[in-house]
């Protein structure tokens, strides 16, 4: 359980395996269970603001992420790769 502007919410937290652009990395994101009344289930943004420069374009309907090459003064980038190309399964 956690607080929200709303009240209290039920929630799941994993740590999920991400990679965005060529970059790979352990994030946790919470699912709700609660409903809110709205679309917002997935919760997460901890890992994942702290590693990229994140820039919103509403226009566009676009999110742009551009790693940041201080990251590496942030804990939760310490685990994070880099491929080449991305890794094939």
């Amino acid at each position: 359980m956690a607080e929200a502007i709303g009240g209290r919410v039920e929630y799941v937290l994993r740590n999920v395996e991400m990679t965005i652009d060529e970059y790979s990395f352990l994030a946790p994101v919470a699912w709700l269970q609660t409903g809110t009344g709205g679309e917002q289930l997935l919760l997460g943004r901890e890992v994942v603001f702290d590693k990229f420069d994140i820039e919103f374009r509403q226009a566009d309907e676009k999110i742009l992420f551009k790693w940041r090459e201080d990251c590496l003064q942030f804990p939760s980038c310490q685990q994070s790769k880099r491929f080449d190309r991305l890794p094939t399964e």
